[in-house]
């Protein structure tokens, strides 16, 4: 089962979610284990590729900025709340470095892995992750011409 919603603070509640944007990228968001965590899963046309797509990380914390502000704005919302209409910035670790609830976080300057997704169009409550050839979204699914990269790559 999927349910749409508008809104999510994953300090709060415990759920598996998919956010789309624009982009064949989709971000996986699994907050009901004892630490959250994320996967970038990477989809095909102009997108970034990173080394760590498609396998899970540990989740440290999100930023979340209106449509058409990026990171070098102030956080629009509380950390850890993911928004339809605004951009998530996700920050990681490979390892599991801080047990810090998600909405404690604050990034320091030694903080430098991170992704920032475009516009979030759909956040989606999941039962269970997709089947792995249905992580991402079809090429022919999205707009590649949007946000502030247009004609670029854009995560």
């Amino acid at each position: 089962m999927t349910e749409q919603v508008e809104a999510v603070d994953l300090s709060k509640e415990p759920v598996l979610i998919r956010i789309l944007s624009s982009s064949s990228t989709v971000y996986y968001v699994d907050a009901r284990g004892e630490h959250p965590t994320l996967m970038r899963a990477r989809g095909d046309g102009r997108t970034h590729a990173s080394a760590l797509d498609n396998q899970w990380l540990y989740l440290r914390g999100i930023d979340s900025y209106r449509g058409d502000e990026g990171p070098f704005a102030s956080p629009a919302s509380g950390h850890g709340v993911l928004r339809v209409g605004f951009r998530h910035q996700y920050w990681w670790h490979e390892a599991d470095h801080s047990r810090a609830p998600l909405g404690s976080f604050r990034p320091r300057l030694s903080d430098t892995t991170w992704w920032l997704q475009r516009t979030a169009q759909s956040i989606e409550l999941l039962d269970e992750m997709p089947a792995p050839d249905a992580l991402t979204r079809d090429a022919d699914e999205v707009d590649f011409l949007d946000g502030p990269h247009r004609g670029g790559v854009d995560a």
